[in-house]
């Protein structure tokens, strides 16, 4: 054992000793110091930002109901001659005295109109704006203008440096809080510039509670070196740290990862060379030693190298987050290990290309050439998923009589044939959708109706921004198609707005669950289903739910019952004698630090809420008590959910392609064998409650859950791009993917997630597609691609004489 200890401390005392080391230190304390001055603080908000409004019509439309009422239209007198019989002239009667209205729009004379909050604010806006905002759409579906709206915001604005705005009469001690009254009282004409925007702000938020919620105690400053840079971030504190935490690991990923291990190579790389030198090697021999752990040995030594530079910049990165950004991350020292494994991989490679060749340049350039083609492979299969199989792929099955419809990940319908899958729920002069799914409209739904044999979907536009947020939400409509005219779509009445979820009752009546309650479809009696014949109607609850636009809905066709989850509550709703919805139980999830998302499921008397975190909890259905725990895929997210007609049968679809099923009537969840875990894309039921799946994003497969036995596939015939994918970049991506993929490992140690949203990591819409991680995955092929590559280079290093 003593040789080797000997030939390890040597390794080591070379790496020390390397001018390269020392350089990559320099580089990283530098590097440090540069960043260690950003800094974050926290400011109370003085400027409103688009998404300080969430209900842009409806703050429209509250500042033009204060527009002055114009005066009632008075007919011209007539003569006599002028109509056979004239109507007898009035009495004279003394007529009111009409207020003359002033210049703010206050009456003048005696009797003056108490002023509102809101009223006060429609004063201050500018006549253009007045006008522009009088002459706002109120018909259901009908949109602020763009225009409008960001001169709206733009006005607004100007209104919060304004010292006059405040009246006692407007706002009384009753309406403001704390804050605001401290304010106050300490004098308008003295508060500071930011404390008097802070002051007509809270007045804001007073004037329009629903339309500009009281959301905005802290906004957050990016500083270096004490100054601010901009005029603050759209995210809070607790927004930003899931994004400083992924900016944090690719940071790490470049300078340890990228830069780090190409320096480390280039400087190891005549380690293994030198070994096996006439000479060198000769001198090892004299001793007893093998020649297998010889070389293990100096491979271990110069793995010292890239664990000496990962240990110093992780290290430092860790002080830098919590010192300057109070994000003390201790899980970011497990990515030493993962990049110091990230680097053995590389360093098994460019060893063994150095035994047989015995040339350190080669060696180095064979170690490049297959970083090169693992990162040409990556692009090629990310190319090949994102632009043509993605887009294609099936995320969610409706079952249609003997046929069935899928609905693709850019949102297109397709009915199965038989042999293939024809796009159906077109329309004449619809462009061509974009090949990337997250451009694509979502289409909500589809809902069939054995019945009528009709579709029923809205689709709405693809999400902007993060939370998909809009400046202005647009109109959107019910959409219908039928087989007599090829599953056509044609318009129906506009949808209302929010709308997440639809469903069928068993008295084929179409409701739409949307952010503030549930709709029902109703159409004139005798007339056919059109935009003009049919519209929602609002059946509760009253107050109506506040819901985001990431809540997910549920609907149990045997009672009626809603269940909702949104914003960290779950909401019970039930039908009463006359149809309406009533609240009867409602449930408050916390979580640290915001709630948990979530998707709920009501059915057969119980309801299941599937979170974020893979937990499962089994709920009861009159008082959502928690009876029961399950743990379904720990760290990974759900997607999608689906009942069997029955109500037995339960599952939940994960982004990690695996499905976590529910019998109801056991009361427990099964787990039977299925073709494709892992790669699972949809997931629904058939109306003899049998489970469909979808696997490599078109086939599906049906089975029966009593029996746990496969009753039918059905896959169109591959092409030669699938041929491609399935038998020539997959094979190769399972081979060369390791190395470039591990930082994956680094992301899913930061994040604690085992897919990260499109949008960022703090995308809360379940539904939207994400990014697979697989960590464990990629470090298990890792391992045993540098078992193979370290075992095939012993074996001919033990074989051939030097």
């Amino acid at each position: 054992m003593r040789p080797y200890l000997g030939i390890l401390r040597d390794s080591f005392r070379e790496a020390v000793a390397s001018r390269v080391l020392w350089i990559l230190f320099v580089v990283a304390t530098l590097f440090l110091a540069a960043i260690a001055p950003f800094g974050i603080r926290d400011v109370k908000p003085t400027r409103l930002v688009r998404n300080s409004v969430v209900k842009w019509n409806e703050l429209a439309l509250k500042l033009a109901d204060q527009a002055p009422k114009p005066p009632p239209a008075s007919s011209e007198p007539t003569t006599p001659g002028d109509s056979p019989n004239p109507p007898p002239a009035p009495s004279p009667e003394p007529a009111p005295a009409q207020p003359e209205a002033t210049a703010t729009g206050a009456p003048k004379g005696g009797e003056s109109k108490a002023e509102t909050a809101v009223g006060r604010v429609w004063n201050q806006l500018s006549p253009d704006l007045q006008k522009a905002l009088a002459e706002v759409s109120r018909e259901p579906g009908g949109g602020l203008p763009r225009q409008t709206a960001e001169t709206l915001l733009r006005e607004l604005n100007e209104l919060l440096k304004s010292s006059s705005l405040y009246t006692a009469a407007a706002w009384p001690d009753s309406a403001l809080g704390t804050e605001a009254r401290e304010l106050r009282d300490r004098g308008l004409g003295n508060l500071p510039t930011e404390d008097l925007a802070r002051f007509n702000r809270l007045l804001l938020e007073s004037a329009f509670p629903q339309e500009l919620p009281h959301n905005s105690a802290t906004d957050t400053r990016v500083e270096y070196f004490g100054w601010t840079l901009g005029e603050g971030l759209l995210l809070s504190r607790t927004q930003l740290m899931p994004v400083l935490r992924v900016v944090i690991n690719q940071i790490v990923n470049f300078m340890v990862g990228a830069l780090g291990g190409f320096a480390a190579i280039l400087v190891t790389a005549s380690m293994i060379t030198q070994t096996f030198e006439p000479g060198s090697i000769d001198l090892l021999l004299s001793k007893p030693v093998s020649r297998t752990l010889v070389f293990l040995t100096k491979f271990a030594g110069g793995c010292v190298f890239i664990g000496l530079n990962a240990a110093y910049f992780v290290a430092g990165m860790y002080l830098v987050a919590g010192w300057r950004f109070d994000l003390w991350i201790p899980r970011l020292f497990w990515c030493i290990p993962v990049f110091l494994f990230m680097f053995v991989v590389f360093y098994s490679v460019c060893s063994l290309a150095g035994v047989l060749s015995r040339n350190t340049i080669v060696a180095i350039v064979l170690t490049i050439v297959f970083w090169g083609f693992g990162w040409t492979v990556v692009l090629v299969k990310t190319v090949m998923e994102g632009v043509a199989l993605n887009p294609s792929r099936v995320v969610s099955l409706v079952s249609a009589g003997e046929t069935w419809f899928g609905n693709t990940e850019r949102g297109q319908l397709r009915e199965w044939n038989g042999d293939a899958w024809d796009d159906v729920f077109q329309a004449a002069g619809d462009r061509r959708r974009p090949p990337v799914a997250a451009l694509s409209p979502r289409l909500v739904g589809p809902v069939y109706s054995p019945v009528d044999q009709r579709l029923y979907g809205v689709q709405l536009p693809p999400p902007q921004g993060r939370r998909g947020f809009r400046l202005l939400a647009p109109a959107v409509n019910l959409q219908f198609a039928g087989p007599e005219d090829a599953w056509a779509r044609q318009e129906g009445p506009s949808a209302p707005a929010g709308v997440r979820q639809l469903f069928l009752k068993a008295q084929n009546q179409l409701l739409a669950v949307a952010t503030d309650g549930v709709f029902r479809l109703e159409v004139a009696e005798g007339q056919a289903l059109s935009r003009k014949t049919s519209k929602f109607v609002f059946l509760g609850p009253n107050p109506r739910l506040k819901l985001d636009e990431d809540s997910s809905a549920s609907f149990e066709l045997a009672t009626g019952r809603v269940v909702t989850y949104g914003q960290g509550t779950l909401s019970l709703l039930a039908p009463a004698a006359d149809g309406k919805y009533e609240l009867v139980a409602e449930r408050r999830f916390e979580g640290d630090p915001k709630a948990p998302e979530g998707l709920c499921v009501v059915l057969n008397g119980k309801v299941l809420l599937a979170q974020e975190d893979g937990r499962i909890l089994e709920l009861d259905g009159t008082d959502l008590a928690t009876r029961r725990e399950y743990e379904a895929f720990r760290y990974d997210d759900p997607r999608f959910t689906a009942v069997s007609p029955d109500s037995r049968w339960c599952a939940v679809l994960y982004h990690g392609g695996d499905v976590w099923l529910y019998d109801a009537v056991a009361g427990e969840p099964i787990r039977p064998r299925l073709t494709g875990r892992g790669d699972l894309s949809a997931v629904g039921f058939d109306r003899e409650g049998s489970l469909m799946v979808c696997d490599r994003g078109t086939r599906v497969i049906r089975y029966d859950l009593a029996t746990g036995t496969e009753k039918s596939r059905s896959a169109p015939t591959p092409g030669l791009l699938d041929y491609s994918y399935y038998y020539a970049v997959r094979p190769l991506y399972s081979i060369f993917r390791k190395p470039v993929e591990l930082d994956n490992v680094s992301t899913w140690l930061l994040t604690e997630k085992d897919s990260l949203s499109m949008g960022g990591p703090d995308e809360g819409d379940l539904q939207q597609a994400r990014t697979k991680l697989d960590a464990w995955g990629t470090i298990r092929h890792s391992a045993i691609f540098v078992a193979v590559v370290l075992g095939l280079t012993c074996l001919y290093i033990s074989r051939r004489d030097f």
